[in-house]
């Protein structure tokens, strides 16, 4: 080789190896940046996660307290049921009554 080839050889194998550990640097820099923002969504998710099984709980409250509610209706609208009955009767009875009675 010619000392001048030695020279550019050297020099090109010096800035292809700082761009090399400059590369190599961005790139251990990129995973250290993957691994902070997937640990950032691993927390994020355990919060979703805990928020989620607290609305389960109040959801489930509010089924138990939705069919309670259910039956107390259910009950009403058959008490309802059984008084609109008595009307009925009582209404039956006056409209004799009122038919017995001299018209005026």
């Amino acid at each position: 080789m010619v000392p001048g080839r030695i020279v550019a050889y050297r020099e090109a194998m010096a800035s292809t190896g700082s761009n090399l550990e400059r590369r190599v640097e961005r790139l251990e820099n990129d995973r250290d940046s993957t691994y902070e923002i997937l640990t950032e969504i691993q927390r994020n998710q355990r919060h979703h996660d805990t928020l989620f099984g607290n609305i389960q709980t109040k959801l489930t409250e509010h089924d138990g307290l939705l069919a309670s509610i259910q039956q107390t209706l259910r009950a009403h609208d058959e008490r309802f049921d059984a008084i609109d009955q008595r009307f009925d009767g009582i209404d039956a009875v006056l409209a004799e009554i009122l038919g017995r009675l001299p018209a005026a």
